[in-house]
């Protein structure tokens, strides 16, 4: 990593190499970080340990490792495609723009993928709704993570959105690292993964080019579309959107969020796959000069989603997913009358974990089905298979 004496970014950047050391002790020494430290040590030697210099190295000996394991435990396969798109050279820096569906899974898988392919770590994006201790926010920024601030004050707000714009443009145009950012603020509870203007609002806000197209194509976009078979968390995004619709949701429950973690860490996933699409290299097509700022934002973030769309790896799940929210038996032919059965099961399953009163299940089924066949359903419309 380059180290700087620009203060500016401190509140927000990763770890400097000459901090990792420091980190490293005050997380082994920190009580109530020591059950997730641990198990992510655990095997590696005292040598190995202290051989850790650099971020870098603490994703390669302790992070990559860790992740590999958890996942050999809790997932079928992680696959992916789309790689040989992108430069492997260090003087290429990407953007990665990812549906978001698991808090931790999506950027560690992708960094992964990364680090096992040679392409560049990417640092990545985390809310500090998510730094619910001290020692959270030293692991993260250990692991490559910078900070966004969700919810500055009122007059902060366009400072906090300018610096954050600032570093993730000085990232790609001085080739210091390359970068992940979900698509949207917080994960799509409803899978119907859609980029938000204002994410590409506040990305444009590093750069004095006042073309749209140009200012953001200068990050060098790869959207990324990342599938699980299963997701852990569906039944507690399926609470939430209850919630949300009763009008008894609190966004500031710190409790749900380290649920959701834990749920999505160590819940099971079947198969996973994360593909790459190929850099966006302009945004001429989709942007006119007769559309006001909000139009063409959204009509970036529409060509950004076309990407993530085509992506998607499908399941059996899915399938029965769609044919059970729309009626009928279109894609029968897609999975079989026991996989259908065993689809069921599961999400009987799932709901059975939620302490709600039973006049609230019939809306938390449809909610859990609508998560497995939206994803489905915006390929189909992409693809033009349905209108």
């Amino acid at each position: 990593m380059l180290n700087d004496t620009n203060q500016y970014y401190d509140s927000i950047r990763t770890a400097h190499d000459d901090e990792v050391r420091p980190m490293i002790q005050r997380l082994l020494n920190d009580p109530e970080a020591k059950p997730l430290v641990g198990m992510m040590v655990e095997g590696i030697s005292p040598e190995t340990l202290n051989s850790i210099e650099t971020t870098r190295d603490f994703k390669e000996k302790v992070v990559s490792p860790a992740l590999a394991k958890l996942l050999k435990q809790t997932a079928f396969s992680v696959t992916s495609s789309g790689k040989s798109a992108l430069r492997s050279n260090a003087n290429t820096k990407y953007t990665y723009i990812s549906n978001h569906r698991d808090i931790v899974l999506d950027p560690a898988i992708l960094c992964n993928i990364c680090l096992k392919s040679g392409l560049d770590i990417p640092e990545i994006a985390i809310g500090d709704n998510l730094l619910l201790q001290p020692w959270i926010k030293d692991l993260v920024r250990l692991s490559g993570s910078f900070i966004v601030k969700r919810s500055p004050k009122v007059r902060e707000m366009i400072t906090e959105s300018k610096r954050l714009s600032d570093y993730m443009r000085r990232n790609i145009q001085e080739d210091r690292s390359s970068q992940w950012i979900a698509q949207r603020e917080g994960r799509a509870k409803d899978c119907n993964d859609r980029t938000q203007p204002a994410l590409l609002k506040m990305l444009t806000m590093g750069s004095d080019e006042k073309d749209l197209g140009k200012n953001l194509a200068g990050l060098n976009i790869v959207p990324v579309t990342i599938t699980y078979e299963y997701d852990p968390c569906d039944y507690l995004k399926a609470l939430e959107l209850l919630q949300k619709a009763k009008g008894t949701y609190r966004k500031e429950n710190k409790i749900s969020d380290l649920l959701s973690m834990r749920t999505g860490l160590f819940g099971k996933k079947g198969r996973i796959h994360c593909a790459f699409s190929e850099p966006i290299s302009g945004f001429e097509d989709v942007v006119t000069p007769d559309m006001n700022k909000n139009e063409q934002l959204s009509a970036i973030a529409e060509k950004i989603d076309h990407q993530i769309f085509l992506h998607y790896r499908f399941y059996p799940n899915n399938y029965v997913a769609y044919d059970l929210t729309h009626g009928g038996t279109h894609f029968s032919d897609m999975y079989s009358r026991r996989q259908r059965l065993e689809f069921e099961l599961y999400i009987e399953d799932q709901l059975d974990k939620l302490p709600v009163p039973r006049s609230d299940r019939e809306f938390l089924h449809q909610k859990m089905l609508e998560m497995y066949a939206n994803p489905l359903l915006n390929n189909l419309k992409t693809t033009k298979r349905i209108k």
